[in-house]
């Protein structure tokens, strides 16, 4: 595995990333992932961790994956901006999303701690929060310190992510982090909110209460993508995100894969609600399979609310999880185009 470990630009014990190509190359350059040709299903540690624990399921105790189950729920990605702050904090009091959703320095730009938003919320928005941590920007010292802070904040879920690769843009400097991935992220946040240990068995003081939420990239080779989602749910995850997606071909054949094992766990199947030429800028940085798409922000809303309602009819708890790139007024499109369909 260390050798593995070594070719691998992000460190990765529980490889591949959500970044690998739909061809198994790395994000990064065009050499093959070294996790592509094999991987396991079970979670692999390194020395650091001591503690091996079973993790069991357990019951949920949100609003929104309890929901979920029932009817369809959907998420709202509030990009931690103080133009969000500004400009929509009315909007997310008042549109009925069911939780709202913080990411960390997504596609690896400068944003607001989400820590710090998140306390801004929990004291102004009365809905659940989904908060991201990747492993990109920080080590296991300050993640454990970071989810010890958002225990305090209330946050109710946790979405473990190994994070975009710093390529782009002012940030591109800053050196990458990678002391975990995302399956020992999951596996330690359990750890925390199940024993109220930490990997090294110390004692926290405190059982963390959240729950732990995972990513899942359908445009991986479908082998490798369940592999990866068998081995995050034996490291403790309990909920889904999905990657980007325009149809619902490629998640279709996941659903269909964990329906034939009695895998039913709430996954929130992500939409990005924005305009067209947007839309093409942001796939093509994303490196996501788009194609041209000529309709407006109201057809397209409606569109992801009927392949929410198809997949749910299929699976059961699926749910949306909404990006608008910061423009939160096109959570409304999304709304208004649920209640025509359901």
């Amino acid at each position: 595995m260390s050798i593995k470990k070594s070719l691998c630009p992000k460190r990765m014990l529980n490889g591949p990333c959500g970044g690998m190509q739909s061809n198994g190359n790395c994000e990064i350059g065009k050499f093959k992932c070294p996790w592509f040709a094999s991987l396991s299903e079970e979670p692999i540690f390194d020395p650091g961790f001591i503690i091996k624990k079973h993790i069991e399921e357990r019951a949920f105790f949100t609003k929104l994956l309890l929901v979920t189950y029932e009817q369809p729920t959907w998420i709202i990605e509030a990009p931690p901006t103080f133009k969000v702050i500004s400009k929509y904090r009315n909007l997310l009091e008042s549109i009925p999303a069911n939780a709202i959703s913080v990411p960390d320095n997504p596609l690896a730009r400068l944003h607001i701690d989400p820590n710090v938003f998140t306390f801004y919320l929990k004291n102004h928005v009365d809905k659940e929060v989904v908060v991201h941590i990747t492993c990109r920007d920080i080590n296991r010292l300050a993640i454990k310190s970071r989810l010890l802070g958002l225990h305090l904040a209330k946050a109710e879920h946790i979405l473990a992510l190994t994070g975009d690769h710093i390529l782009l843009g002012p940030e591109r400097y800053a050196l990458p982090v990678f002391d975990l991935d995302s399956t020992r992220l999951i596996y330690l946040a359990r750890l925390m909110s199940d024993y109220g240990i930490d990997e090294l068995g110390r004692e926290l003081g405190v059982k963390l209460e959240f729950h732990i939420g995972a990513g899942i990239n359908p445009y991986i080779p479908l082998n490798i993508e369940i592999k990866r989602i068998i081995r995050k749910l034996n490291a403790g995850a309990e909920f889904f995100v999905t990657q980007i997606i325009f149809d619902e071909r490629r998640i279709m054949n996941i659903l269909k894969y964990l329906k034939e094992r009695n895998v039913i766990k709430p996954i929130f199947v992500a939409f990005l609600l924005q305009e067209p030429t947007v839309l093409s800028r942001i796939s093509k940085i994303m490196k996501l399979p788009f194609k041209s798409i000529h309709v407006g922000v109201n057809e397209l809303a409606r569109d992801y609310a009927r392949i929410l309602l198809k997949l749910r009819d299929f699976y059961g708890p699926v749910g949306a999880y909404i990006s608008t790139l910061g423009k939160l007024k096109y959570s409304v499109n999304f709304y208004n185009a649920l209640k025509e369909v359901v």
